[in-house]
Parts: structure tokens; sequence; C-alpha cells
């Protein structure tokens, strides 16, 4: 009497995507002290965000206008950041980032100040030259959700958190903030 054994069944294979990013079209320098007009970043110009005091409305943040472009159907969408090479932090433990949405684009012309802030998705821990982490996070793009449709906008806000913080990056590819898909 023989013991017949059955071959392991066969897993199906799972599709693997590579993890793409989509670049800001813009990004805006936001002075926190209200009345103060917003500055329009070029290409290449390194982005700085901070606080340089106990008063909420001393420093900078930085607004960002995203386009999607067309993404495959059951695409997943989430922001990361990565300070690259050249990024300077403050603090060697890193500093934490709130990222908001926003409910309309920066905008620089006519003297605008206005962030246009919505709801907070959460809050980044940025450290030189690595992948920021998520220490706390409330919806949005602070995890995978279904991609927009393409031609699409998304607005978002980073402010550093806490008193006298700061961090400054270069927005390029391979580092600062991008929405990512697979």
């Amino acid at each position: 009497m023989g013991i017949a054994l059955a071959a392991p069944a066969q897993e199906a294979p799972i599709e693997r995507r590579e993890i793409k990013e989509i670049q800001p079209n813009s990004w805006i320098d936001h002075p926190l002290y209200w009345g103060t007009p917003n500055v329009c970043y070029a290409p290449g110009q390194v982005v700085k965000i901070g606080r340089t005091g106990p008063s909420p409305d001393v420093g900078h943040s930085a607004l960002y206008t995203f386009q999607y472009p067309y993404t495959p159907a059951g695409a997943k969408c989430w922001i990361s950041f990565k300070a690259g090479a050249g990024a300077t932090i403050n603090n060697p433990r890193g500093v934490d980032i709130d990222v908001f949405s926003s409910t309309a684009p920066g905008s620089c012309s006519g003297g605008s100040s206005s962030n246009y802030r919505d709801q907070n998705w959460g809050r980044l821990k940025v450290t030189t030259g690595g992948v920021a982490t998520w220490v706390q996070t409330s919806g949005g793009l602070s995890s995978p959700v279904p991609c927009k449709p393409a031609g699409s906008y998304e607005w978002v806000e980073l402010v550093a958190a806490g008193d006298s913080t700061w961090l400054s990056y270069l927005q390029q590819w391979g580092q600062g903030l991008v929405i990512n898909y697979q």
C-alpha cells in the first residue's frame, strides 16, 4: 500500500507593476505671515519649508500643483517625499512635515497670499537621503487610493511642524514631493 502525494497547487502569477512617479507641474513658496504674497519657484530652485520661531506665522510652506497623466486601470496613487542629495535639515533626527490638501492651486498672480488649505492628510518624518515615513495618516494620498482620471489636478501644501524647524531641498526627479502610482 503506497501513499500518493499530490503536487503542490500552482499559484496564480502576481502581476507586478513598476512604481512610477508624477512630478509636480509647479511649486510655490507660501510665507506663513498672512498677507505676504506667494513667490513662484523656478525649476531647479531650492524649496524651503520651515518655522523660524515659536510664532506660527513666521516661516514658509510649499504649495504644489500636480496634474494626473493617464494611469492604467486599477492603478493606486499615493504621496511620497525624499530628501535627496543636497537637502539640508536642521535636526539630525529629521523634521516633521504636515501634509494638507488644498481646494485650489497656489498662485503668484496679483499678490496672492492664499494657500487654500483644506484637509490634513497626515505627517511625514523627513530625514536626509531617504524616503520620508508617515508617522500619522488621516486619509487622502497618505496611503494608496485609486488614481484620479487623466487631466485631474491635485493641490498639496507641505508645512513644517514644530518650532524652529526647517528643511531645504531640490524638487526634481528622484527627490522632493511626488505622487507615486502603481
